[in-house]
């Protein structure tokens, strides 16, 4: 089906509701001390990504890696015809054009300065759109690689010292629990596939689903105040 035939229809808003719905149904089967487990597992890894993800961006930022993503994000969103804006409310006039949810836009206007520009080693306004969403990208990427080295980790551990058959069972509230526990572990969830789609940008499909992203204020909501990306795209991190 192609996009003119979905004309109308949010894919990515039922996509979203299902997968809330699913991770509401996972968390009551398992209960509150099995998803509480499980939540506070994902908590770890992600705070562990975050805080040492800078640090792996930076080496990726020295590789080949980082002019291929720039090459292609300036392809993507046609911001080679740009080159002679220099006035900063034409500049968030074009920033505000690009199909990309609303926090990509405000980090991207918030940090077009000159301190940023040095840091970067540009002096383009076009050079920073590419490069600002270039170091996220490989930010995005050096997060998720320590991310899933730290769950697997945590896994090998809980299943080493056979701590999952150790938890208690609860009754009573224990499946109610797990369902409220479950939305939360589905939400942090939800957070990591909207960092990942950062990612895809650029590309045809990843414009797509930030265009269902911005038609539905619910997703704008949970894009837009997804705490991951807010540290994630911290610049003063990534840079300095």
């Amino acid at each position: 089906m192609t996009e003119s035939g979905l004309a109308g229809v949010n894919i990515v808003f039922i996509l979203v509701i299902l997968f809330f719905v699913v991770s509401m149904i996972v968390g009551y089967a398992r209960g509150f001390i099995k998803t509480f487990f499980a939540t506070f597992s994902l908590a770890i890894a992600v705070f562990v990504a975050v805080q040492g993800s800078p640090y792996v961006g930076k080496i990726l930022q020295r590789t080949p890696i980082y002019t291929g993503i720039a090459d292609q994000i300036e392809a993507g969103l046609n911001v080679s015809g740009t080159e002679d804006i220099s006035k900063v409310s034409q500049q968030i006039d074009v920033i505000n054009q690009y199909d990309i949810p609303d926090a990509l836009k405000d980090a991207l206007i918030e940090n077009n300065n000159s301190q940023v520009y040095e840091a970067l080693g540009i002096t383009r306004f076009t050079e920073y759109v590419a490069s600002y969403l270039t170091c996220l990208i490989l930010n995005v990427i050096s997060f998720l690689v320590l991310f899933v080295i730290v769950l697997i980790i945590l896994k090998v551990i809980a299943a080493s010292l056979d701590l999952i058959s150790k938890l208690p069972v609860l009754h009573g509230m224990n499946k109610i629990g797990g369902l409220i526990f479950g939305l939360v572990h589905g939400l942090v969830n939800l957070w990591i596939i909207c960092i990942i789609l950062t990612i895809f940008a650029s590309t045809s499909f990843g414009q797509f689903v930030f265009r269902q992203i911005n038609e539905n204020p619910f997703l704008g909501m949970i894009y837009n105040n997804n705490y991951l990306l807010i540290a994630l795209s911290n610049m003063g991190r990534l840079l300095f």
